[in-house]
């Protein structure tokens, strides 16, 4: 979580400063796409400080946060990328660690999660493991019944995420 990276081609996602953009997944606007960034960056003055267009709008204020406020210090900023954390995370192995979450966002979102979760982890479809008492731990998925059921169960965090 947090992490700023660059993936390039077709249908590739990136994030930076906890924004995220796409490019055009469909092969025909892919090259459109490309067309225009060649002739965008052709009338650009190129320094060391020239930034791609496709970046995010507020790229040079981007690179240094490391807050848990967002630049602007917007919530539905915050919100939007925690929703965003949510859904990435746990459609992965290793899951979401709620203790970052805590670390960022507090103890009421935690707890928000896993009310959210709370069905998926009684269900089986779900885990919570933690390494330390004093640790929130790591919600994961399982293979296969809870990755099976992963919208359903993010949607109930994002019902409970969006209560508070």
């Amino acid at each position: 979580p947090g992490a700023n990276w660059i993936a390039v081609g077709l249908g590739s996602t990136s994030c930076f400063g906890r924004h995220r953009f796409s490019r055009p997944r469909q092969y025909a606007d892919y090259i459109e796409w490309v067309g225009k960034q060649v002739d965008i960056s052709q009338h650009q003055v190129k320094s060391t400080n020239w930034i791609p267009p496709w970046f995010p709008d507020k790229w040079s204020r981007l690179q240094t946060v490391e807050s848990k406020q967002d630049i602007d210090g917007d919530d539905d900023d915050n919100d939007e990328f925690l929703a965003d954390t949510v859904m990435t995370r746990l459609r992965t192995k290793d899951g979401l660690d709620l203790e970052w979450v805590k670390r960022e966002f507090g103890d009421h979102r935690v707890n928000a999660i896993l009310r959210g979760a709370e069905l998926a982890l009684d269900m089986k479809f779900a885990s919570l493991t933690c390494a330390e008492d004093n640790h929130a731990g790591i919600l994961r998925l399982k293979d296969s019944e809870g990755f099976l059921f992963s919208n359903t169960i993010i949607s109930s965090i994002f019902v409970e995420l969006g209560d508070l």
